[in-house]
């Protein structure tokens, strides 16, 4: 896939994986890289970093999700790479508290459940759109005729 021109959110982007994304999508020459984290001064950091827009968002969260999505669309124009990142874990198994079970499922499989939900509905306006899911550790594409991805 070719990043030159595209619109790239990526949750997580605070530190780590999500960070080295956010450089390298930069490198690549990203119209515009978005860091989006819980740690919202991170993300401004690695938007700095990288000349982008940067984001406090908790993924555990559908509203934050929703306004992360149309505040860039609104803002920038349609996204072309949402790179769903953000992840967490807790030590331990089955003693672990319901309260940390629900946060686990919340980060590590609703977030992309909402993230697609949302943006799905704005695939539809968008040239080229691809939702990567490092859960499954596979892509899902949408494509559209105007604008194919390579």
């Amino acid at each position: 896939m070719h990043i030159r021109d595209r619109i790239v959110v990526i949750t997580g982007a605070a530190s780590g994986i999500g960070k080295a994304l956010a450089q390298r999508f930069d490198q690549e020459g990203a119209r515009l890289v978005v860091s989006a984290d819980l740690d919202g001064d991170g993300a401004r950091a690695t938007a700095k970093e990288t000349g982008g827009a940067g984001f406090a968002t908790d993924v555990s969260k559908e509203e934050d999700i929703q306004h992360l999505i149309e505040s860039v669309e609104k803002d920038h124009g349609p996204i072309d790479l949402f790179f769903s990142n953000a992840g967490i874990g807790y030590g331990g198994g089955a003693e672990v508290s319901n309260e940390r079970w629900d946060r686990i499922w919340d980060v590590n499989v609703m977030a992309h459940v909402w993230a697609a939900r949302i943006w799905c509905r704005a695939w539809r306006h968008a040239a080229a759109a691809i939702c990567v899911r490092p859960l499954l550790r596979r892509d899902c594409c949408r494509r559209s005729a105007r604008r194919p991805m390579r």
